[in-house]
């Protein structure tokens, strides 16, 4: 907040990122916002990373392209959710998933796009569907002002009701066949 040189005072609402990620990670980052919600009295709102990532490319992909965001999981596995451009926002396609990658699986949108996020080459590699899709460099990834962006962006565009205390994102593993 120093480097934004911005006050607790100055802030409209806190955002938050509620997975996929760490669990230990997740469980103190929304613990502070929550905590900074309350004591600050603002609203929170909560975000999942693939959103994120696929909203901070948004500049590199045209209308009619598809966003794939991929984050590592284990076991061959990806966190994956399907995106379309909608603005300066992204709607989401699909629900956010955990993926069995090997190859065969038909997970991809036939109309092409990006891949997005740090499993983004994993995922064009392995998986055979990817023509029409380019990576976009795992090492451009979002940081706290690509969450804040967004937040703004869903606040403007649907009003400080979406806003509600935020809950982790928990994608198990896929049950054995």
């Amino acid at each position: 907040m120093a480097d934004a040189e911005e006050t607790f005072t100055t802030l409209d609402a806190i955002s938050v990122i509620t997975g996929p990620g760490s669990f230990t990670g997740l469980r103190v980052g929304l613990a502070a916002a929550r905590s900074i919600a309350l004591v600050s009295e603002l609203p929170s709102i909560g975000l999942n990373s693939m959103e994120v990532n696929a909203a901070f490319v948004l500049s590199h992909v045209n209308d009619n392209e598809s966003i794939v965001a991929a984050l590592e999981a284990r076991n061959h596995e990806v966190y994956m959710q399907i995106f379309h451009p909608e603005g300066k926002d992204v709607r989401a396609i699909c629900a956010p998933q955990r993926v069995k990658v090997d190859g065969t699986t038909p997970i991809l949108p036939e109309t092409g796009g990006v891949i997005v996020g740090n499993a983004a080459v994993f995922l064009s590699t392995k998986v055979n569907q990817t023509k029409g899709f380019r990576v976009i460099d795992p090492c451009h990834a979002p940081d706290a002002r690509a969450l804040a962006k967004l937040a703004h962006t869903r606040i403007t565009r649907f009003g400080i009701s979406i806003c509600s205390t935020p809950s982790p994102l928990y994608l198990h593993p896929l049950p054995p066949l």
